[in-house]
């Protein structure tokens, strides 16, 4: 029976095969093969990439670990408020030093940035401190030319007078300054005090001195 059933399952694959049909093969005992399942797309996954979108912004790091977007107006901004800034530190300096030229000035009775040599203080500071301009200074030069020749060591060897002014002793410059050995401003505020003091002009003064050979 069992040969037979096999001969006609043997005939009936036959003619199937000559009519041109595929037959899945079945396992004896009826269980097909599955064939593998597709693996599924991970959830979420795109199947497209997405396109990068450029910033508008530059994107820097902030303090708590995420990004901030930085504005370049707002540093141009910046920049511009601290150099009107600087700007405006560097005109209150040069004020103040305007000031404190002005100052000096008014205290020494000289300009040390036009005033440069003894006799250009000397000048200056008979203008600004008594009036003395004109023919008054014209008698004050020739007086001390005639002692010193405006020479800030010039030292009598006689009498020892010293400095611009011929003061005698020296030391007595100390009153308008510890540096009256050197300094010929010192010497000259004391020498023209001197003159106002004794012959109450720099002619009068110049006057003596011609009939006297002294002052």
């Amino acid at each position: 029976m069992r040969a037979v059933t096999r001969h006609l399952l043997t005939g009936a694959l036959l003619t199937v095969a000559a009519c041109g049909v595929t037959v899945t093969a079945v396992h004896p005992w009826g269980s097909a093969s599955a064939e593998p399942a597709e693996t599924p797309a991970p959830v979420g996954a795109s199947s497209a990439a997405s396109s990068p979108v450029p910033p508008k912004d530059r994107a820097t790091p902030n303090s708590r670990g995420g990004t901030r977007t930085v504005d370049p107006s707002a540093d141009s901004r910046a920049l511009s408020e601290r150099a009107k800034n600087l700007a405006k530190q560097q005109s209150q300096i040069a004020k103040a030093a305007k000031q404190l030229h002005r100052q000096q000035v008014e205290r020494d009775g000289y300009d040390p940035d036009t005033a440069t040599t003894p006799r250009e203080i000397g000048q200056q500071i008979a203008a600004n401190k008594y009036g003395w301009t004109g023919s008054q200074w014209t008698c004050y030069d020739l007086l001390i030319k005639s002692e010193s020749n405006w020479v800030v060591t010039a030292t009598n060897p006689s009498s020892g007078a010293y400095g611009i002014p011929q003061s005698l002793p020296g030391s007595k410059m100390a009153t308008e300054g510890a540096d009256w050995r050197t300094n010929p401003a010192t010497q000259i505020r004391w020498g023209l005090r001197y003159v106002k003091e004794v012959y109450g002009t720099p002619c009068g003064a110049w006057s003596f001195k011609q009939g006297h050979n002294w002052y």
